[in-house]
């Protein structure tokens, strides 16, 4: 009875000495306007879940913060603030500008979103950041939901050739002709689209007298290489050459390729892009 009386002893002495220290709990690390500055796509406002880019390749869903400046929109109108972080609270500075946005109708439904939207920014939401690319905002009952840029576009990546293949339409050829001014380059044909058609392997642009195709592959999510480019002419050239030149630069080379939800496809080389619908 003796020797089962000391094991049992020494078993919970060694136990006791195995067993590691409990490390008390670390506090969330704070979030600043610093550690969350950049820029933030909306993922959801109060249930609406609005589409990365807008029917003209443009972000327009977003909330984006630079120092203590605020910018954001969410489909409609434009806006901005400068803003501080108490503690976990958002607060408005004032300011002159503080309220400045465009003014445009969106109709009923858009411009009450607006409002929402603008109204829960302005309002003292308290601001959590459930991961390094996740933060949401909050205030009575509202609730906006943020990703990081990059990680909120990974999922709308083309990824799949075989599932563009067939014909699209692009209503106007995107120039970014210097920071702050898009021109279209197929301006002058009054509403004579372009048309892009991928087919195994291809893809061709037809636009004014050109027709432009190259051989194409996916070489990785939202990047599609195009090779072996060639250029025709069919009939008179309205545009200029420069402007010729320019569009066919969109099947030149690395090509970004995004899709827009529910059915419209983002196009983008260097300067150039466009926005594609099924035809």
């Amino acid at each position: 009875m003796r020797k089962i009386i000391l094991a049992q002893a020494a078993s919970m002495l060694l136990s006791q000495c195995s067993a590691p220290p409990a490390s008390p709990e670390m506090p969330p690390t704070p979030v600043t306007l610093q550690s969350i500055e950049g820029q933030w796509d909306i993922v959801s406002f109060d249930g609406h879940r609005p589409a990365r880019l807008d029917s003209d390749g443009q972000r327009h869903a977003f909330v984006d913060i630079r120092g203590s400046d605020l910018s954001f929109a969410i489909e409609c109108n434009y806006s901005g603030m400068s803003a501080r972080l108490d503690e976990d609270r958002l607060v408005v500075i004032p300011s002159d500008d503080v309220h400045v946005q465009t003014e445009m109708g969106c109709g009923p439904e858009r411009e009450a979103r607006d409002e929402a939207f603008f109204g829960l920014l302005r309002g003292g939401p308290t601001v959590s950041q459930p991961s390094a690319n996740e933060l949401v905002l909050e205030k009575d009952g509202a609730r906006l939901e943020l990703q990081r840029l990059d990680l909120r576009r990974r999922d709308l990546l083309a990824t799949n050739l075989t599932a563009l293949q067939g014909d699209w339409i692009a209503d106007i050829l995107y120039w970014r002709s210097e920071p702050g001014r898009t021109d279209n380059l197929i301006a002058e044909l009054e509403g004579g689209a372009a048309r892009v058609t991928f087919a195994p392997g291809q893809i061709r642009l037809s636009f004014d007298c050109e027709t432009v195709t190259a051989q194409v592959a996916l070489s990785a999510p939202g990047e599609l290489r195009a090779r072996d480019v060639t250029r025709t002419q069919v009939g008179a050239c309205r545009l200029s050459q420069a402007h010729r030149d320019k569009g066919a630069s969109l099947l030149t080379g690395a090509i970004g390729a995004e899709n827009i939800p529910p059915d419209r496809l983002y196009l983008a080389a260097g300067d150039v892009y466009a926005v594609l619908r099924r035809d």
